[in-house]
């Protein structure tokens, strides 16, 4: 209409679209599509969302929303201090880059007694607590700066399991069971491959590269085209991205 295509500066015609929150367009353009259907997003915080049919059931430490396209819905756990806490110990511990931090953590054996909690600004999934903090326990003299920063990767993965177990019901009675056996993985904290395994590793699951680096930009641009009738909505699966293999639990 004209009156508000004026009042925005815009000409008048110009086609608006429903978009959805970044989460849900990273779901989309994920190629996020069946029931079941998992992501890990990592950056400064991380999210794991898993599709489902059906209205999840309420549980604390999760989230649960409507999938950005078609009538399923998503659960998600969002953490905060995933390349937030690891930028920080990667600061304390003075490395000038990240070639540099990834290379002295990986090249340490993993201790049975260092390790680091990462909640440095309070944690969402799951456990909800602002006033959460972190730091590292089991510091000896004979720990280097390597073997911090191997524990700080290490304390980041599991609490991203922490929020993985949320979803599958783990240690939950009253949940129901929610499998996740393999996630697709995008986001920029997530390209070294030594990183990578130990995500697989710490969340027991296979992870698949998504193959855009763009995920949410292009699920919004989806859900234009769909606005625009340039493609079906029952026709987006066939849109999915590919996704390559990049690692998968080794269950030691």
């Amino acid at each position: 209409a004209a009156e508000p295509a004026a009042a925005l500066g815009l000409p008048a015609g110009v086609p608006l679209a429903t978009g959805a929150a970044d989460t849900a367009c990273a779901a989309l353009g994920s190629g996020l599509v069946a029931d079941g259907d998992a992501l890990l997003t990592t950056g400064s915080g991380g999210q794991i969302v898993v599709l489902a049919g059906q209205l999840p059931a309420a549980r604390r430490g999760l989230h649960r929303y409507r999938a950005a396209a078609g009538s399923g819905y998503y659960t998600m756990a969002a953490m905060q201090n995933v390349g937030l806490a690891l930028e920080a110990a990667r600061g304390w511990l003075g490395y000038a880059d990240w070639p540099a931090a990834y290379d002295d953590a990986f090249a340490q054996p993993a201790s049975e007694r260092l390790c680091f909690l990462p909640y440095l600004s309070g944690e969402r999934s799951p456990w909800m607590n602002p006033d959460a903090r972190g730091g590292w326990l089991g510091l000896g003299l004979g720990d280097t700066r390597g073997a911090m920063m191997r524990a700080a990767f290490e304390g980041v993965a599991f609490a991203l399991r922490a929020g993985l177990d949320a979803i599958r019901g783990t240690g939950d009675a009253d949940a129901a069971r929610v499998p996740v056996a393999s996630l697709r993985l995008a986001g920029g904290g997530s390209v070294d491959p030594r990183w990578r395994q130990l995500l697989a590793d710490a969340l027991d699951a296979s992870l698949e590269a998504v193959d855009c680096p763009n995920a949410a930009t292009r699920g919004a641009a989806l859900l234009a085209g769909v606005a625009l009738g340039h493609w079906r909505e029952d026709a987006l699966p066939a849109l999915a991205p590919g996704a390559s293999p990049v690692a998968a639990p080794r269950g030691d």
